[in-house]
């Protein structure tokens, strides 16, 4: 009976000893194989996806409204201009650390201006689609030397025939842009006939006599022209580029058919020149008195007291003080979808946000550009880790498998 008993305590303990080799070794395995993955994606680098080559067009999509072209770097911006009645989103932030941008911005000119020559001189096409910037931010676009069209899209389509639908440009935060052009400046698009909504253009420079911040002109067809929801602010104007027609509007240049409503303007910083260089300005509208020419409106928008006014009555833009632009009741007795919040808070149910009484407005979708946690986020921070490590199950399997491993020689050696 003794002898049983000792036979079963040894058989038990070498099955332990069996056990806790097989734990060990796979332990090895695991271990090794986790740090040949991890070896691996570090060889990828910060940008933790597989790079896109240059002759790709696209992420993916086809074109249509329902599968948009995806834009993820800057060659994809770049090939718009060879799909000019296609539909496209941005599916994240570009900058100038973002694959393709040397390769897009010429070291005479920058960015070519799509629909446009190099120098903008000449308009090739008009963009007849819809580009939806999904809330995403275009930093560091830069346009120099230019001749004319000076603008990310040069001009939207007038012809019903090949538009289709409505041509749309929306959803995007514009940072730290460069413009220098002798003729009409306008980051988002030179000729507006369409829609331009929920825009952000922050943080930039014009260098021109004849220049807007966010549109050139309007078409002057009888078409429902519209520029809704845009925000403007510290942005420095230098007017020593120009020819004879000395023209800035900080939203809008030249209006001619347009509906422009809920728009933002502040801290435009004039250099090297006064206001009264110029032939006309204003706060909103670049231009004089279109009398019963034109059919426009503009309506619940607000510029900084320091700016100069529009030149004509009944505009429905309104000059404030800073404490003024900085209170929530500007806004809401306006009509806005605004609602405050406290700091470094956000509340997307509203197209607007503000710290009442504290700081100016923001689009919600952005994110003021106070905050703590910009737009642009670093490929070394936290959040961009994270995003990676969830976006490589396999590291986390074999993470997991390893703690289980160790979890059993432990178990196995007690």
């Amino acid at each position: 009976m003794v002898d049983i008993m000792k036979r079963k305590k040894q058989s038990r303990k070498k099955g332990s000893n069996r056990t806790f080799g097989l734990a060990k070794g796979g332990t090895v395995v695991i271990l090794m194989l986790l740090i040949i993955s991890v070896g691996v994606v570090g060889l990828i680098g910060p940008g933790m996806t597989e790079t896109v080559e240059a002759d790709e067009d696209f992420a993916g999509g086809s074109g249509t409204e329902d599968d948009p072209y995806q834009i993820e770097n800057w060659h994809h911006l770049d090939n718009i201009r060879n799909n000019m009645e296609s539909h496209f989103v941005l599916e994240n932030d570009l900058d100038e650390n973002t694959e393709g941008y040397d390769d897009v911005h010429d070291d005479t000119y920058g960015f070519q201006p799509i629909g446009a020559s190099d120098d903008g001189s000449e308009l090739y096409e008009r963009f007849a689609g819809t580009f939806d910037g999904q809330y995403n931010e275009i930093a560091d676009l830069s346009f120099e030397n230019m001749e004319g069209w000076s603008n990310l899209f040069a001009a939207m389509e007038e012809d019903d025939e090949v538009a289709h639908e409505r041509v749309e440009i929306k959803n995007i935060r514009f940072r730290n842009s460069y413009t220098e052009t002798n003729a009409g400046a306008g980051v988002v698009t030179g000729t507006l006939r369409g829609l331009v909504k929920n825009i952000e253009v922050v943080d930039s420079e014009i260098i021109s006599q004849t220049a807007s911040i966010v549109v050139d002109v309007s078409s002057s067809d009888d078409s429902n022209n519209e520029i809704r929801d845009v925000r403007v602010e510290n942005i420095d104007i230098d007017p020593s580029e120009g020819g004879e027609d000395k023209r800035f509007g900080g939203v809008l240049r030249y209006q001619r058919n347009a509906d422009v409503e809920n728009v933002y303007v502040n801290s435009i910083n004039l250099i090297n020149a006064e206001w009264h260089d110029f032939d006309y300005a204003g706060g909103i509208i670049g231009n004089e008195d279109p009398g019963e020419t034109w059919d426009f409106s503009i309506d619940s928008s607000f510029y900084h007291e320091d700016l100069p006014d529009c030149h004509y009555d009944g505009d429905g833009s309104e000059s404030k003080t800073e404490s003024e632009l900085e209170s929530y009741s500007t806004y809401d007795d306006a009509g806005w979808d605004i609602t405050t919040v406290d700091e470094g808070e956000i509340d997307t149910d509203y197209t607007w946000n503000i710290e009442d009484g504290e700081d100016t407005p923001f689009l919600s979708q952005f994110g003021s550009t106070d905050d703590d946690d910009p737009i642009i986020t670093d490929p070394d921070d936290y959040d961009s880790w994270t995003d990676w490590l969830m976006s490589n199950p396999l590291i986390i399997v074999l993470g997991l498998i390893f703690i289980i491993m160790i979890w059993r020689t432990t178990s196995s050696d007690d």
